[in-house]
Protein backbone atom coordinates (compact mmCIF):
# COMPACT_ATOMS: atom_id res chain seq x y z
CA UNK A 1 0.00 0.00 0.00
CA UNK A 2 1.18 3.72 -0.95
CA UNK A 3 0.61 6.40 2.26
CA UNK A 4 -0.79 9.56 1.02
CA UNK A 5 0.63 12.59 2.57
CA UNK A 6 -1.81 14.40 4.73
CA UNK A 7 0.55 17.75 5.16
CA UNK A 8 2.56 19.28 2.27
CA UNK A 9 4.90 22.19 2.49
CA UNK A 10 6.32 24.09 -0.57
CA UNK A 11 8.36 27.17 0.40
CA UNK A 12 11.07 29.33 -1.92
CA UNK A 13 12.98 32.35 -2.03
CA UNK A 14 11.46 33.56 -5.14
CA UNK A 15 7.72 33.09 -7.04
CA UNK A 16 6.12 30.07 -7.83
CA UNK A 17 3.89 29.87 -10.80
CA UNK A 18 1.67 26.94 -11.23
CA UNK A 19 0.77 26.75 -15.39
CA UNK A 20 -2.70 24.48 -15.78
CA UNK A 21 -4.56 23.16 -12.88
CA UNK A 22 -3.88 22.20 -9.56
CA UNK A 23 -5.25 19.59 -7.30
CA UNK A 24 -5.33 19.70 -3.43
CA UNK A 25 -5.02 16.65 -1.54
CA UNK A 26 -3.47 17.29 1.88
CA UNK A 27 -3.82 20.12 3.86
CA UNK A 28 -1.14 22.22 1.79
CA UNK A 29 1.04 25.57 2.74
CA UNK A 30 2.79 27.73 0.08
CA UNK A 31 5.12 30.06 0.68
CA UNK A 32 6.86 32.74 -1.41
CA UNK A 33 7.36 35.89 -2.93
CA UNK A 34 4.32 36.10 -5.39
CA UNK A 35 2.09 32.89 -6.02
CA UNK A 36 0.47 32.30 -9.20
CA UNK A 37 -2.25 29.98 -10.53
CA UNK A 38 -2.63 29.94 -14.32
CA UNK A 39 -5.42 27.21 -14.20
CA UNK A 40 -8.11 26.32 -11.76
CA UNK A 41 -7.85 24.85 -8.32
CA UNK A 42 -9.74 22.12 -7.27
CA UNK A 43 -9.69 19.18 -4.35
CA UNK A 44 -8.99 15.88 -5.14
CA UNK A 45 -11.82 14.05 -4.61
CA UNK A 46 -10.46 11.81 -2.04
CA UNK A 47 -12.86 11.91 1.07
CA UNK A 48 -9.96 11.02 3.05
CA UNK A 49 -7.97 13.69 3.08
CA UNK A 50 -8.20 17.21 3.59
CA UNK A 51 -7.93 20.15 1.26
CA UNK A 52 -6.84 22.85 3.26
CA UNK A 53 -4.38 25.84 1.22
CA UNK A 54 -2.43 28.34 2.94
CA UNK A 55 -0.89 30.91 0.76
CA UNK A 56 1.99 33.03 1.86
CA UNK A 57 3.50 35.89 0.62
CA UNK A 58 6.64 38.05 1.04
CA UNK A 59 6.54 40.49 -1.95
CA UNK A 60 3.74 40.98 -3.69
CA UNK A 61 0.61 39.34 -4.47
CA UNK A 62 -1.14 36.08 -4.73
CA UNK A 63 -3.32 35.40 -8.00
CA UNK A 64 -5.88 33.35 -9.28
CA UNK A 65 -6.47 33.27 -13.02
CA UNK A 66 -9.62 30.43 -12.55
CA UNK A 67 -11.46 29.01 -10.28
CA UNK A 68 -10.89 27.67 -7.00
CA UNK A 69 -13.15 24.97 -5.84
CA UNK A 70 -15.29 25.77 -9.16
CA UNK A 71 -16.04 22.18 -9.97
CA UNK A 72 -14.83 20.36 -6.56
CA UNK A 73 -14.40 22.81 -3.70
CA UNK A 74 -11.41 22.90 -1.01
CA UNK A 75 -11.56 22.19 2.10
CA UNK A 76 -10.39 25.71 3.07
CA UNK A 77 -8.55 28.67 2.04
CA UNK A 78 -6.03 31.16 3.83
CA UNK A 79 -4.26 33.26 2.37
CA UNK A 80 -1.62 36.11 4.34
CA UNK A 81 0.08 38.29 1.98
CA UNK A 82 2.13 41.49 1.74
CA UNK A 83 0.64 42.59 -1.37
CA UNK A 84 -3.32 42.04 -2.89
CA UNK A 85 -5.33 38.61 -3.56
CA UNK A 86 -6.24 38.79 -6.78
CA UNK A 87 -8.83 36.90 -8.45
CA UNK A 88 -9.18 37.26 -12.64
CA UNK A 89 -11.65 36.20 -15.15
CA UNK A 90 -14.75 37.94 -16.35
CA UNK A 91 -16.85 35.67 -13.71
CA UNK A 92 -14.88 33.90 -10.92
CA UNK A 93 -16.02 31.13 -8.24
CA UNK A 94 -14.64 30.55 -4.69
CA UNK A 95 -15.80 27.60 -2.77
CA UNK A 96 -14.88 25.97 0.03
CA UNK A 97 -16.69 22.99 2.71
CA UNK A 98 -15.16 25.13 5.71
CA UNK A 99 -13.85 28.69 6.34
CA UNK A 100 -12.19 30.94 4.07
CA UNK A 101 -9.53 33.77 5.95
CA UNK A 102 -7.97 36.92 3.74
CA UNK A 103 -5.73 38.89 5.70
CA UNK A 104 -5.10 40.60 2.56
CA UNK A 105 -6.71 43.17 0.41
CA UNK A 106 -8.85 41.83 -1.99
CA UNK A 107 -9.56 42.03 -5.68
CA UNK A 108 -11.56 40.94 -8.29
CA UNK A 109 -11.62 42.05 -12.11
CA UNK A 110 -15.39 40.94 -12.82
CA UNK A 111 -18.32 39.31 -11.29
CA UNK A 112 -17.71 36.74 -8.32
CA UNK A 113 -19.10 34.13 -5.81
CA UNK A 114 -17.88 33.51 -2.28
CA UNK A 115 -19.15 29.98 -0.68
CA UNK A 116 -18.20 29.13 2.49
CA UNK A 117 -18.67 28.18 6.24
CA UNK A 118 -17.41 31.29 6.92
CA UNK A 119 -15.93 34.29 5.37
CA UNK A 120 -13.38 37.06 6.51
CA UNK A 121 -11.66 39.49 4.76
CA UNK A 122 -9.58 41.28 6.97
CA UNK A 123 -8.22 44.29 4.45
CA UNK A 124 -9.88 46.16 2.08
CA UNK A 125 -12.04 44.56 -0.59
CA UNK A 126 -12.63 45.86 -4.05
CA UNK A 127 -14.99 43.45 -6.60
CA UNK A 128 -15.33 44.62 -10.07
CA UNK A 129 -18.78 43.15 -10.53
CA UNK A 130 -21.79 42.05 -8.93
CA UNK A 131 -20.43 39.51 -5.96
CA UNK A 132 -22.34 36.94 -3.97
CA UNK A 133 -20.97 35.66 -0.37
CA UNK A 134 -22.58 32.73 1.41
CA UNK A 135 -22.18 31.56 4.47
CA UNK A 136 -23.29 27.96 3.99
CA UNK A 137 -26.45 28.08 1.61
CA UNK A 138 -28.86 30.34 2.49
CA UNK A 139 -31.63 31.02 -0.11
CA UNK A 140 -34.24 33.86 0.42
CA UNK A 141 -35.94 33.38 3.77
CA UNK A 142 -35.55 29.12 3.28
CA UNK A 143 -32.52 28.23 5.51
CA UNK A 144 -30.71 24.87 4.52
CA UNK A 145 -27.09 23.62 6.09
CA UNK A 146 -25.32 21.66 3.66
CA UNK A 147 -22.33 21.93 6.35
CA UNK A 148 -23.61 21.47 9.52
CA UNK A 149 -23.31 25.40 10.76
CA UNK A 150 -24.87 28.94 9.57
CA UNK A 151 -21.81 30.89 9.13
CA UNK A 152 -20.76 34.85 9.53
CA UNK A 153 -19.05 37.20 6.68
CA UNK A 154 -16.76 39.91 7.78
CA UNK A 155 -15.27 42.32 6.24
CA UNK A 156 -12.18 44.36 7.95
CA UNK A 157 -11.52 47.40 5.55
CA UNK A 158 -13.66 49.55 2.84
CA UNK A 159 -15.06 47.72 0.16
CA UNK A 160 -16.13 49.06 -3.28
CA UNK A 161 -18.47 47.31 -5.46
CA UNK A 162 -18.41 48.22 -9.08
CA UNK A 163 -21.87 46.08 -8.83
CA UNK A 164 -24.61 44.61 -6.53
CA UNK A 165 -23.75 42.78 -3.91
CA UNK A 166 -26.12 39.18 -2.80
CA UNK A 167 -24.95 38.02 0.74
CA UNK A 168 -26.47 35.23 2.74
CA UNK A 169 -25.21 34.82 6.03
CA UNK A 170 -26.20 33.99 10.13
CA UNK A 171 -24.92 37.44 10.53
CA UNK A 172 -22.57 40.11 8.77
CA UNK A 173 -20.56 42.59 9.82
CA UNK A 174 -18.77 45.63 7.89
CA UNK A 175 -16.02 47.86 10.26
CA UNK A 176 -15.96 50.55 7.41
CA UNK A 177 -17.34 52.02 4.54
CA UNK A 178 -19.70 49.94 1.47
CA UNK A 179 -19.53 52.02 -1.59
CA UNK A 180 -22.07 49.81 -4.10
CA UNK A 181 -22.96 50.31 -7.91
CA UNK A 182 -25.82 50.82 -9.40
CA UNK A 183 -28.95 47.90 -8.83
CA UNK A 184 -30.22 46.18 -6.36
CA UNK A 185 -28.03 44.36 -3.44
CA UNK A 186 -29.61 42.46 -1.15
CA UNK A 187 -28.36 41.21 2.45
CA UNK A 188 -30.10 37.95 4.20
CA UNK A 189 -29.28 37.17 7.80
CA UNK A 190 -30.73 35.12 10.60
CA UNK A 191 -28.99 36.75 13.60
CA UNK A 192 -28.02 40.46 12.98
CA UNK A 193 -26.21 42.83 10.28
CA UNK A 194 -23.88 45.47 10.81
CA UNK A 195 -22.65 48.14 8.84
CA UNK A 196 -20.29 50.57 10.84
CA UNK A 197 -19.26 52.91 8.22
CA UNK A 198 -21.12 55.26 5.71
CA UNK A 199 -23.21 53.01 2.58
CA UNK A 200 -22.74 55.25 -0.47
CA UNK A 201 -24.40 54.60 -4.37
CA UNK A 202 -26.74 57.65 -5.40
CA UNK A 203 -27.76 54.79 -7.58
CA UNK A 204 -28.30 51.53 -5.59
CA UNK A 205 -31.05 50.16 -3.92
CA UNK A 206 -30.37 48.09 -0.70
CA UNK A 207 -32.73 45.63 0.61
CA UNK A 208 -31.92 43.87 3.91
CA UNK A 209 -33.88 41.05 5.78
CA UNK A 210 -32.39 40.46 8.77
CA UNK A 211 -34.35 38.38 11.79
CA UNK A 212 -32.44 40.21 14.22
CA UNK A 213 -30.96 43.83 14.20
CA UNK A 214 -29.93 45.99 11.48
CA UNK A 215 -27.08 48.97 12.55
CA UNK A 216 -27.06 51.11 9.75
CA UNK A 217 -24.53 52.91 12.65
CA UNK A 218 -22.71 55.05 9.65
CA UNK A 219 -25.16 56.07 7.79
CA UNK A 220 -25.72 56.06 3.77
CA UNK A 221 -26.03 58.17 0.75
CA UNK A 222 -27.95 56.15 -1.50
CA UNK A 223 -31.10 55.10 -3.90
CA UNK A 224 -33.52 53.43 -2.16
CA UNK A 225 -33.70 51.31 1.51
CA UNK A 226 -36.20 48.25 2.18
CA UNK A 227 -35.90 46.56 5.38
CA UNK A 228 -37.99 43.51 5.61
CA UNK A 229 -38.23 40.07 8.36
CA UNK A 230 -39.50 41.86 11.50
CA UNK A 231 -36.27 42.66 13.32
CA UNK A 232 -34.38 45.77 14.51
CA UNK A 233 -32.96 48.38 12.55
CA UNK A 234 -30.98 51.04 14.48
CA UNK A 235 -29.98 54.43 11.93
CA UNK A 236 -27.05 56.49 12.80
CA UNK A 237 -25.48 59.10 10.71
CA UNK A 238 -26.77 60.87 7.91
CA UNK A 239 -29.35 59.38 5.44
CA UNK A 240 -29.74 60.13 1.80
CA UNK A 241 -31.94 58.66 -0.05
CA UNK A 242 -31.99 59.57 -3.65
Amino acid sequence: NTARATTVSVTTTGAQTYSTTTTVGAATTLNASTVTFNGGVEDDGNGATLSDLTINTTAGDVTFNGDVGGSAELTSLTTGTSGNVVFNGATVAVNTSADQTHSGAVQTVGAASFVADNLDFQSTTNYGGDTSFTADGIIGLYFTNPHGIIGTVNFGGASTVAGTVTLSAESFNYDSTLALGAGTSSFVAIETGTFGGQITGTSADLSVQVAGVTDFAGGMDIGSLTTYFGGYTKLGGNITLN
